[in-house]
């Protein structure tokens, strides 16, 4: 997945700014907020991002609650970038969303017709790292982009599931 640079947050000649967010979802009571960071100098530049959410099930149409989705995470984004401004842009970046609350049984399965829908424990964390390279000059159907990078989920269910 590609991210925002800080040249997403920043306007033109700006060299550091950002914003914060709040938020409230009356369906599931869900209180939010978010801040992001943005800065360059020279053909350098950062970005960080923040953002957390804690609330209660929401109501379906009818509603009635939807047990298991409550809002319960934080996540995080650093990004590092070189530019020449010329021909080569290079980017490093980390994200980490923590997500732990009750969900369904079996997460990719809602309620299953005539039994009830148990609910357990999901404690996961996602980590993405990445380094991006780009051949910035956009040459016809010369464009290289290489990208290499790691992922991983650690999900952790409590004893004895």
């Amino acid at each position: 997945m590609e991210t925002v640079d800080a040249g997403d947050i920043l306007d033109d000649g700006q060299t550091v700014g950002g914003n914060a967010r709040l938020s409230y979802d009356s369906n599931g009571k869900t209180f939010g907020g978010s801040t992001t960071v943005a800065a360059k100098s020279g053909n350098f530049e950062a970005l960080g991002y923040l953002r957390a959410a804690k609330g209660d099930d929401y109501k379906n149409g009818d509603g009635d609650v939807v047990p298991g989705t409550a809002a319960n995470f934080e996540s995080g984004l650093l990004k590092f970038a070189f530019d020449d401004q010329s021909q080569h842009r290079l980017e490093v970046s980390a994200q980490r969303i923590n997500d732990s609350e009750m969900r369904p049984y079996r997460a990719n399965i809602g309620e299953v017709v005539g039994r009830p829908a148990p609910l357990r424990l999901y404690d996961t964390q996602r980590n993405n790292y990445s380094i991006r390279y780009e051949d910035t000059r956009n040459m016809g159907y010369w464009d290289p982009e290489v990208v290499l990078g790691f992922s991983e989920s650690l999900v952790n269910v409590p004893d004895p599931y």
